[in-house]
C-alpha cells in the first residue's frame, strides 16, 4: 500500500513538474524577446525625441514603453518563482469533502498557487489560502474554515505531508493529528545558514492563529526564545499582503528590528514567500535627524555603558527618562512653554512692517491654534512671505541702483533681473529662518530647560554631553517626543501595519511615540521579557495601555522553544526569569559543557574544529561586552578563520563570528561558545545575558569559565 501511495504521488509530481517545465519553456523566449524589444524601443525614443521632449508622440511612446516594462517584470517574476517551485513545488495534501458535495477534493499546499491554464485545475494551493488553514489547524474528521463566503464546513479524509527535494519525491507521510515530530525534527536538525528561513511546512497551530489573525488592531505576542516569534511576524506580513493585495503594498508596512544585524538576518524571508520586502529599520536610524551635526549614541553604546558600570545613577536615569511619568511631565512643560510666550515686537524687513506683534500673536495662538507648532509656523511664514513679495521690486531696484550709481557693478537688464532674483531668494531664506527662531524653541534647549526645572539631578549629565554635540541613546527618544509634539515629526498615516520585534528592548516612551507617529496603523508587537538586559516593561501584554485608540486587542503566548535541543533548553531554563512554564521540543543532543579556561585561544580553536567536524559550520563566540570581543578577536584572528561582528555587520554563512551577547538577540548558530564567564557575571542582567547566549545554539553549547567560584552557574 505504501509503495502504491508513493507511486501515485510520484506520478502526480511528474505531471506538475512537466507543466512547470512546459510553462518555463514557452515563457522564456517571451521574456527574452520582450526585453530586447524594450531595449530597442528605449534606443529609438532617445534617437527620435531627445531634442524635443514636449513632442506628443513621445508621451505615447513612453506610455507604451511603461506598459511593456510592467509586463516584462510580471513575466520575469513568474519565471523566477516557477524555477523556485520546480525544486519543491508543494509540501502537503489535504482531501476535503465540503458539506453538500458527494466527493472529496484534493488540495496540494505549497509556497505559491499554480493553476493549469489548459484545464483550469488548481495544481498547487498557496499556503495562505483560506482552505490551507485546515492543514495547520484541523485533524481528520469534521472540520471548517473561514473565507469570504463565510464558514465552510465539511470533512477531512486525508492529511498528508510530502517531502520533495530537487524536483524528486523523497517520502510521503499520512498523519491525522498535526504536523508530525519526524518532519519537524528533520527541519530543526538542519544546520544554520546564517539567514532566517521560511517555515511554511512546519507552522504550528498556535503560530498559525497569530499569522492569520485579521481582527486585531493591536496584536501582542510573548514568546519564549526559539518559539518562532520572528518567523511568525514575517509570515504574518506575507499573509496580510496576500489577503489585502488590492489595498496594502509592502511599502505600507514597516518592521522595527533591534539592529542592522538582525534586519539583514531576516531580509530573505518575504522574497522567498513571493512578496517584496517591507520597509525595515531600527528606532535609532528611524528617529535620528538627518540634518544635524550631533553624534547620537546607539543602543549598543548604552548597553556597553550599563554592563561596564556599576553606577546606579546611570541605570536610574535611563529608566526614568523612558518612563510614562517623565513623558507626561515633558508634555506638560512643552505645552506650558508654547502657551506662555508672546511675540513682543513687530516683524519688519528693511523698515517695512510685514506683520505687527498683535497680528503674529493672533495668528499663532488663535487663528491656527488647532495646528502643531510646525504647521502654525508654516502658515505664518506663507503670510509673511506674501507680504514681503510686495516689497521685492522696490527693494531690488533701490539696492541695484545704488550699486550701479557708485560704479560697483555694471549690469545689463537681463543681468539685473538674474541678480535681483538670486538676491531675493537669499533674503527670503534669511527671513524664513528668522520666523522659525521667533516661534519655535529648539528641542534641545527646551529639553535641557525642562531637565533643569524638573529633574535637576540629570541636567548636568545631559548638558555636558549636549555641549560636546553628543546625544545619549535615551535622550534620542525624549527629543523625538518633543519633535512629535511640535509637529517636526509628522504622523505617517499611509503606514498600514507596524511590526516591532524584540519588544522588551524598548522603554515605554518608544510605544508612546509609535502610537503618535502611526495613528492609522495596526500593530504586531513581539518580545520575550526573559531576554531583557535592562528591565523596561513588565510584560508584552502590558503594552496595550500605550495604544488607547486601538479598538481590538489580541494577546498570544508562544511557550514552546523549537530552536535548541532539549539539553540546551534545560540548561537555559536555569537562567530564565518569569514564572510561565515553557515546553521543550523533544530533540536531543549533546549536553552543554562548562569548561574552565586554561589556554582560551587553543580551547576555542579545538571546540570550533570539533563543531565543524560534526557538520556544524555556522558558529558563534559570545562575550559579555564589545571590549571583550575585540580583545579575544585580536588574539584569534591570526590563528583561525573568524569574523568580528558589530551592530552594522551581517552574518556570513558557514563562518565563525564573534559578537557581544546582547547583539545576538534573534540570531542563531549551529554551535555557540560563551567566553569569559567569571565571577563578574552575578547580576540579574547577567542571568538574562546567559539565557540569551544559551538559547542562540541549535546543536552545541560550551561555556568557558574563568576562576573557581562562579555563582551564576552554581
Amino acid at each position: 500500500m505504501e509503495n502504491e501511495i508513493f507511486e501515485q504521488e510520484r506520478q502526480r509530481l511528474d505531471y506538475v513538474n512537466e507543466y512547470i517545465d512546459q510553462t518555463l519553456f514557452s515563457e522564456m523566449p517571451n521574456e527574452a524577446n520582450l526585453r530586447q524589444s524594450i531595449i530597442e524601443e528605449r534606443r529609438r525614443i532617445w534617437n527620435d525625441y531627445s531634442g524635443d521632449p514636449s513632442n506628443v508622440d513621445l508621451m505615447q511612446a513612453n506610455q507604451t514603453l511603461e506598459m511593456d516594462t510592467e509586463r516584462y517584470f510580471r513575466i520575469r517574476d513568474k519565471l523566477y518563482f516557477l524555477q523556485k517551485m520546480r525544486n519543491s513545488p508543494y509540501f502537503a495534501r489535504i482531501d476535503f469533502k465540503e458539506e453538500g458535495y458527494d466527493d472529496a477534493e484534493s488540495f496540494y499546499i505549497g509556497s505559491l498557487s499554480l493553476i493549469d491554464h489548459r484545464t483550469y485545475d488548481i495544481l498547487i494551493c498557496d499556503w495562505r489560502a483560506d482552505i490551507a488553514s485546515l492543514f495547520y489547524d484541523a485533524t481528520l474528521g469534521p472540520a471548517e474554515y473561514k473565507c469570504n463566503e463565510g464558514v465552510i464546513r465539511g470533512d477531512i479524509s486525508l492529511r498528508r505531508q510530502i517531502k520533495i527535494e530537487n524536483g524528486e519525491l523523497q517520502y510521503v507521510f499520512d498523519n491525522g493529528i498535526n504536523i508530525t515530530d519526524p518532519i519537524l525534527m528533520e527541519e530543526l536538525g538542519k544546520s544554520s545558514d546564517a539567514k532566517l528561513k521560511t517555515v511554511i511546512n512546519t507552522i504550528q497551530k498556535d503560530q498559525n492563529a497569530i499569522i492569520r489573525d485579521l481582527n486585531a488592531d493591536l496584536l501582542l505576542v510573548q514568546g519564549t526564545a526559539g518559539s518562532g516569534k520572528t518567523s511568525v511576524a514575517l509570515h504574518r506580513i506575507a499573509y496580510l499582503l496576500y489577503k489585502y493585495r488590492n489595498s496594502v503594498a509592502a511599502q505600507d508596512i514597516i518592521i522595527f528590528s533591534p539592529s542592522e544585524v538582525f534586519s539583514a538576518y531576516i531580509a530573505e524571508v518575504l522574497p522567498a514567500l513571493g512578496e517584496e520586502n517591507a520597509v525595515r529599520s531600527d528606532f535609532y536610524h528611524f528617529l535620528v535627524p538627518q540634518d544635524g551635526t550631533e553624534r547620537y549614541a546607539d543602543r549598543s553604546e548604552q548597553i556597553e555603558a550599563l554592563l561596564q558600570s556599576d553606577d546606579p545613577f546611570l541605570r536610574e536615569m535611563i529608566s526614568v527618562k523612558g518612563s510614562v511619568p517623565f513623558v507626561r511631565q515633558l508634555s506638560e512643560y512643552f505645552d506650558e512653554r508654547y502657551s506662555s510666550f508672546r511675540v513682543s515686537e513687530s516683524f519688519t524687513y528693511y523698515d517695512e512692517v510685514l506683520a505687527s506683534a498683535d497680528e503674529l500673536n493672533q495668528w499663532f495662538f488663535t487663528d491656527y491654534a488647532e495646528y502643531t507648532a510646525e504647521q502654525r509656523v508654516g502658515k505664518i511664514t506663507l503670510r509673511i512671505l506674501d507680504a514681503a513679495e510686495d516689497c521685492k521690486e522696490e527693494f531690488c531696484r533701490a539696492f541695484l541702483d545704488e550699486a550701479t550709481a557708485h560704479g560697483i557693478v555694471s549690469l545689463t537688464d537681463e543681468e539685473r533681473e538674474e541678480q535681483c532674483n538670486a538676491m531675493w531668494e537669499s533674503c527670503m531664506a534669511e527671513l524664513k529662518d528668522r520666523i522659525r527662531k521667533t516661534f519655535l524653541i529648539p528641542e534641545k534647549d527646551l529639553y535641557l530647560d525642562f531637565l533643569k526645572q524638573s529633574y535637576p539631578e540629570y541636567y548636568a549629565y545631559s548638558a555636558d554631553l549636549f555641549s560636546r554635540e553628543i546625544i545619549p541613546y535615551e535622550d534620542l527618544f525624549c527629543l523625538s517626543w518633543i519633535r512629535v509634539r511640535s509637529g517636526a515629526i509628522a504622523p505617517m498615516r499611509t503606514v498600514r501595519q507596524v511590526v516591532v520585534d524584540e519588544a522588551q528592548e524598548y522603554p515605554p516612551i518608544v510605544y508612546m511615540l509609535l502610537s503618535e507617529i502611526f495613528p492609522a496603523a495596526r500593530f504586531t508587537i513581539l518580545g520575550d521579557i526573559s531576554q531583557q538586559v535592562d528591565a523596561k516593561i513588565p510584560s508584552v501584554a502590558s503594552l496595550e495601555k500605550f495604544f488607547p485608540t486601538k479598538k481590538t486587542v489580541a494577546s498570544f503566548v508562544l511557550n514552546k522553544g523549537y530552536r535548541s535541543t532539549y539539553e540546551i533548553n534545560s540548561f537555559a531554563e536555569k537562567f530564565r526569569t518569569g514564572d510561565k512554564e515553557i515546553r521543550m521540543v523533544e530533540r536531543h543532543g549533546s549536553e552543554p559543557a562548562i569548561v574552565p579556561t586554561v589556554n582560551v585561544e587553543e580551547q576555542i580553536i579545538d571546540i570550533i574544529n570539533n563543531y565543524r567536524s560534526r557538520g556544524h559550520k555556522t558558529n558563534m563566540i559570545l562575550c559579555r561586552t564589545q571590549a571583550e570581543c575585540d580583545d579575544l578577536y585580536r588574539r584569534l584572528m591570526h590563528k583561525m578563520p573568524i569574523i568580528r561582528m558589530r551592530s552594522f555587520d551581517t552574518i556570513t554563512p558557514e563562518t565563525t563570528i564573534i559578537l557581544p551577547v546582547y547583539l545576538s538577540k534573534g540570531l542563531e548558530a549551529d554551535g555557540v561558545i560563551v567566553a569569559g564567564v567569571s565571577s563578574a557575571w552575578k547580576t540579574e542582567e547577567d542571568r538574562n545575558l546567559m539565557y540569551v547566549a544559551a538559547t542562540r545554539a541549535l546543536h552545541e553549547l560550551t561555556v568557558l569559565t574563568e576562576g573557581d567560584e562562579i555563582p551564576l552557574l552554581s
